[in-house]
């Protein structure tokens, strides 16, 4: 046996075997290594903790800012108050829209959450007022509601809309599907004209089955959520009791409301009308309208459309009955532009719009694939003709 007499990397020294070194060298480099990624593992520990630390300010920082310009916004909406209904400084004819009202009744109900306070004061400001009745459908979370706000026990959030429309249009069925004609599902950033939505509807029975808002191609077919849409007394009717509770054909697998409002609809042989007026232009919008007359186009929506919508006026037709994203600030301005505000000398007799929604623009006789295939030449002389 060979010894020697050698000084280890560990600092000892004795006079062993050299077999017996190699072993110690061995443990001492597995040590070392040990040590290096114990040394490694507790700095990316480390960075990690601190880079958490420092997201979390951010989120705070950012969190605190946004509520802080919620409640600014807020108080400012609030100093505006309710807007008047009975001016008697404007000078206003609105005979016709008032005589409309009675022979159309509209429940509207529109998605929100506790955090969208903002959104529901301007909303409860302004459009909504012109509802028949209105209510906000949200979770309480643990806090006081807002005032017109219903809680159904659903969780807010998009992956509980289906539950959430689902459960909504039960409550509707079984309280108030025979005090109204009609039922408009909105969100609470959609601005819409009831005037207009109400003199559509007039070309319309509510006792018949009635579906209607802005298509979209997806799958068999569906009324944008955003834009809203509007089922009949009747369309509400045989969604509850044959969709939900009899035969259970729709597919509660669907994550987006408007989808499984659409699949259920087809299932239960329920027709999509056609809303679009004489001229073909849209009267439910599904995009906000800066992008609707200044783009750029919002490639989720686009890739959706029948018939993609032209920038510029032509976008929209002028009896436009809805928008989407529209911001607090926005409602208030359309509401001032379209209420309160007018243009010497510029009268539009009601006569002229009498023939604005033709027999071929709501019939339901042919797909409404074979109706947005038409050129555009095709589409002026119908309109001509009409």
């Amino acid at each position: 046996m060979i010894h020697g007499r050698r000084e280890s990397s560990c600092g000892v020294d004795h006079s062993l075997p050299i077999s017996f070194w190699a072993k110690m060298a061995s443990a001492c480099r597995i040590r070392r290594r040990c040590l290096t990624s114990a040394r490694s593992l507790a700095r990316t520990t480390v960075i990690m903790i601190l880079s958490i630390m420092l997201f979390s300010l951010v989120f705070y920082c950012l969190l605190r800012d946004k509520s802080a310009d919620d409640a600014m916004l807020v108080k400012s909406l609030q100093e505006i108050g309710p807007w008047p209904l009975d001016d008697r400084t404007l000078f206003i004819n609105d005979s016709i829209a008032k005589n409309v009202r009675r022979q159309a009744r509209i429940f509207c109900w529109m998605t929100s959450r506790q955090t969208s306070l903002p959104k529901l004061l301007a909303v409860n400001s302004t459009w909504a007022q012109r509802c028949d009745a209105h209510v906000f459908v949200m979770t309480s979370a643990g806090r006081p509601l807002p005032p017109g706000s219903l809680d159904l026990g659903v969780p807010d959030g998009r992956n509980n809309l289906v539950a959430k429309t689902k459960r909504m249009m039960t409550w509707i069925y079984k309280n108030v599907v025979d005090k109204y004609d009609w039922f408009l599902k909105a969100d609470d950033d959609t601005y819409v004209v009831m005037e207009n939505l109400r003199f559509l509807l007039m070309h319309f029975d509510p006792k018949a089955t009635v579906y209607i808002g802005h298509p979209f191609k997806y799958g068999p077919g569906y009324n944008s959520g955003g834009a809203g849409y509007v089922l009949s007394k009747s369309a509400i009717k045989r969604l509850v009791l044959e969709g939900f509770q009899g035969q259970k054909v729709c597919n509660s697998s669907l994550t987006d409301e408007d989808m499984f409002v659409g699949q259920c609809m087809r299932a239960l042989n329920v027709s999509m009308y056609e809303s679009r007026d004489r001229f073909r232009r849209d009267t439910f919008l599904p995009m906000s309208p800066q992008k609707s007359f200044m783009g750029p186009r919002i490639t989720d929506i686009t890739e959706y459309e029948w018939v993609r919508i032209p920038l510029g006026p032509a976008c929209c037709s002028q009896l436009l009955i809805s928008m989407h994203y529209v911001t607090p600030e926005m409602m208030y301005l359309l509401e001032f532009a379209l209420y309160r505000m007018a243009v010497y000398g510029r009268i539009s007799p009601p006569e002229l719009f009498r023939r604005f929604f033709t027999n071929d623009t709501l019939d339901t006789r042919r797909p409404y694939i074979n109706r947005h295939q038409q050129g555009p030449n095709q589409v002026q002389n119908q309109a001509q003709n009409s």
